[in-house]
């Protein structure tokens, strides 16, 4: 009975962590996002070579950073679903 109990409880810690880690993941994804669209950046046309493309007011390099950041993220995502 110890070891059935024991059992579960492991199991549940493991399945919580998992969902904790996926959460986190996304709430990084939407901060990204929200980076992005402050300037207004889209990604260009280039369809070999696309770049953040963002408004005047923009720092230079805003779009290539948060735009990378945001492709990293996006990769760790797909590792979850990949296990």
């Amino acid at each position: 009975m110890k070891y059935l109990a024991i059992t579960f409880i492991v199991a549940g810690f493991v399945s919580t962590l998992s969902a904790t880690e996926n959460k986190i993941s996304k709430s990084r994804e939407q901060i990204y996002s929200n980076l992005l669209s402050r300037y207004n950046c889209v990604l260009g046309p280039d369809v070999n070579n696309p770049q953040w493309i963002c408004n005047e007011k923009a720092p230079n390099g805003w779009g290539t950073y948060y735009g990378n950041k945001l492709k990293l993220e996006k990769s760790y995502r797909k590792q979850f679903v990949n296990r």
